[in-house]
């Protein structure tokens, strides 16, 4: 079987922009950081987005473990700049965070009333460094492919399959 690179990455690349999307609009506009509580509807839609994230996670392990494309730590260990090893640890560091986000979401869905508080408040802390970190990475990749590249991301969105 032969793997699609252009679509794998067409759908990862889909499901990790609407997820983030869509956590930093539900978080910010269903969670008081004041009273540490959530919007009832706001919350449901910020687990379906947990949910998007999570398929855009598998996506890209099975990517990584196809060898289609690198993972993180690749990148921190071809490092030739301090530069490139601060932006790889800052990958590093987002993947964390998305791995903390997404381990404490599936805890507090899998057993709502033994939620413990420390739980919430590691997701709910996580949840503003996780947004931030991802923004500094899209403006990242933006540059990289918009002034360095010029198009080559674009080229590949828009790939057909030939």
């Amino acid at each position: 079987m032969q793997i699609n690179f252009t679509k794998l990455y067409r759908l990862w690349y889909i499901l990790t922009v609407v997820s983030i999307l869509g956590l930093f609009i539900t978080f910010y506009a269903g969670y008081n950081p004041m009273f540490n509580s959530w919007k009832t509807p706001m919350f449901n839609l910020h687990t379906i987005f947990i949910g998007v994230l999570l398929a855009a996670v598998i996506t890209r392990v099975y990517m990584a473990v196809n060898k289609i494309n690198a993972v993180p730590l690749m990148h921190l260990i071809r490092a030739k700049s301090i530069p490139q090893a601060l932006i790889a640890m800052g990958y590093i560091a987002m993947c964390s965070a998305l791995l903390v986000t997404l381990v404490s979401e599936m805890y507090l869905l899998m057993s709502p009333s033994l939620g413990m508080t420390w739980v919430h408040e590691l997701r709910n802390n996580t949840q503003p460094v996780f947004v931030t970190m991802v923004l500094v990475h899209v403006i990242y990749v933006a540059y990289r492919n918009i002034v360095k590249k010029s198009g080559t991301f674009m080229k590949l969105l828009k790939a057909s399959n030939s």
